[in-house]
């Protein structure tokens, strides 16, 4: 009988997306103005597991996902895909134009850029 190997990669997306999300989620705790620790503190997480995702050497899964967006008002396409959706939070829409407008895909515009 064969033997399996063990050595399964453990990740299955590219570095540069495990790093375009973790950029995501900082960018998001900036937006709301949270520390790493306040932030890590509402999802229930340690500070080092969310450093590690906003450094790109971690994905946060699923389930973190998910606390993320029902924490902060984002949306998963945010996240995962870098969209600006209509079903965010406006504050958090305006804040993230300002700030990263080159960087984003809007879907749903601030108010005041929508003139």
């Amino acid at each position: 009988m064969p033997r399996y190997s063990r050595k399964v990669p453990k990740r299955s997306v590219s570095d540069e997306t495990l790093v375009k999300i973790g950029q995501r989620v900082r960018w998001l705790r900036e937006a709301l103005g949270h520390t790493q620790a306040d932030w890590a503190r509402r999802l229930r997480i340690s500070v080092m597991a969310l450093n590690k995702w906003e450094a790109g050497t971690r994905l946060p899964n699923i389930n973190a996902l998910i606390t993320i967006c029902d924490a902060s008002g984002a949306s998963m396409d945010y996240l995962v895909r870098g969209i600006v959706t209509a079903e965010m939070a406006p504050l958090l829409v305006e804040a993230l134009h300002r700030q990263h407008a080159a960087d984003l895909v809007f879907r749903a515009l601030p108010r005041r850029a929508r003139r």
